[in-house]
């Protein structure tokens, strides 16, 4: 299907050479030192001069033209809202910025995705997301791509292959790296088809048969991929993380400790090793706080006492053999978020960035409507923004009213010319 985008200002139809010296014009003819200059060049630069020309139109929305930066420069956060039927409100925060008055709205997917049925992120990587319509059952959502930099978006044919008709999707997760193709993938999960997919055996008690579907751009289609496979009910299909080739879903089972991969081109879901509960040999209820990744590297939260200040990062070994602690967070140097635990409200971690060195990461966390970044190596903090206080819902107060709390409802935003 034909993608659509937001058209750009027009080009000027005067030659951009007109009135250029020798010099200029002969940069501005060559195509090879343009591109070299506009991969020196900051994303704001670069979209204003897609204005110059069509020929610089052209060059700087090619479909090769990697991100600058794999930096995450902002959040797009899922925020609840009053009414179940209400359509998502999705909130577009800067983590450059501090104290915004009022996150922005630019680049919502709501705002450029014309579907009365409301639009839902469902999953992002790397500069590109995935969508889906809000007010429409499991069965009969409707799908779609969609880049925050480019205003693009595309509307995806419906999962379902092998003759199902009303697939009972579990969750739909992006697989995009541009450094090694422009082409972006997405694995959708959904129950086996006990009428059209006899299982091959009975699960044991809190475990179901699941099929997986990928989406290829390059095919402009979906097809089956692997074999049947059983997992935990409790597995979190619906935020699953793009890494090193494998969609990696995290689980909260009472004994939890393996989670899955999916290896997008071999088809084949494995096993992978989870650290221990609190350092306990003895396993209990896992309660996955954050599981995400940045540049590179993937990484977990698990918080069992919302009273301790005191927290690890683990990161996980890059051959994939098991965990190490990464970060030691201290919040008693953040002030603001004691003072709002001493009022009973609960923090929430939002997203790990880490960057180009050690002394660059840092941690984004919300309290009662404060989202605050703190930097691992020097301790320090700064408020990003301030919603508002927290609402009660049910004799409890919500994270910042989060539509699932935390980093289920955080999906990072980089900054991507990829088309769709």
């Amino acid at each position: 299907m034909d993608a659509y985008t937001m058209p750009p200002p027009p080009p000027t139809k005067r030659s951009c050479s007109a009135s250029l010296p020798p010099a200029a014009d002969a940069v501005a003819a060559s195509t090879d030192v343009l591109i070299q200059i506009f991969y020196l060049l900051p994303f704001k630069s670069l979209c204003r001069f897609k204005s110059v020309s069509m020929h610089w139109l052209s060059l700087i929305s090619d479909l090769n033209f990697p991100p600058t930066s794999l930096l995450p420069s902002a959040l797009f956060l899922d925020r609840r809202t009053p009414h179940h039927n209400d359509l998502p409100l999705v909130e577009f925060l800067s983590l450059a910025d501090q104290n915004p008055t009022k996150p922005s709205s630019d680049q919502n997917p709501g705002n450029f995705i014309p579907d009365p049925l409301g639009l839902q992120i469902a999953s992002s990587c790397n500069g590109l997301f995935c969508c889906f319509t809000f007010l429409s059952c499991q069965s009969d959502r409707t799908y779609y791509m969609y880049n925050p930099t480019t205003k693009q978006f595309k509307k995806l044919p419906k999962p379902g292959r092998g003759g199902v008709s009303e697939p009972f999707v579990c969750g739909t997760d992006l697989a995009f790296d541009p450094s090694k193709s422009r082409h972006y993938k997405i694995v959708c999960v959904r129950y086996l088809d006990k009428d059209l997919e006899p299982r091959p055996s009975k699960p044991k008690l809190g475990f179901e048969w699941y099929r997986a579907e990928v989406y290829s751009s390059e095919l402009g289609d979906w097809v089956l991929s692997g074999e049947p496979f059983v997992a935990s009910l409790n597995t979190c299909f619906n935020r699953g993380v793009f890494w090193k080739g494998c969609i990696h879903w995290s689980n909260s089972d009472d004994r939890g400790k393996e989670s899955l991969c999916f290896d997008i081109d071999e088809g084949v879901v494995r096993e992978v090793k989870m650290p221990l509960i609190g350092g306990k040999e003895s396993y209990e209820k896992r309660n996955v706080s954050y599981f995400g990744e940045s540049q590179g590297h993937l990484h977990l939260i698990e918080i069992y006492d919302q009273k301790r200040t005191k927290f690890d990062v683990y990161e996980m070994e890059m051959d994939c053999s098991g965990w190490f602690v990464k970060y030691l967070v201290d919040l008693d140097s953040i002030p603001v978020v004691i003072e709002e635990m001493n009022l009973g409200y609960n923090f929430v971690p939002l997203l790990v960035v880490q960057g180009d060195i050690d002394e660059e990461s840092f941690l984004v966390l919300l309290i009662n409507g404060k989202v605050i970044r703190y930097d691992f190596e020097g301790k320090t903090f700064k408020k990003l923004c301030d919603f508002g206080p927290g609402k009660e819902y049910n004799g409890y107060y919500v994270d910042g009213f989060l539509r699932y709390g935390g980093w289920l409802s955080a999906f990072p935003f980089i900054e991507s010319f990829s088309w769709l």
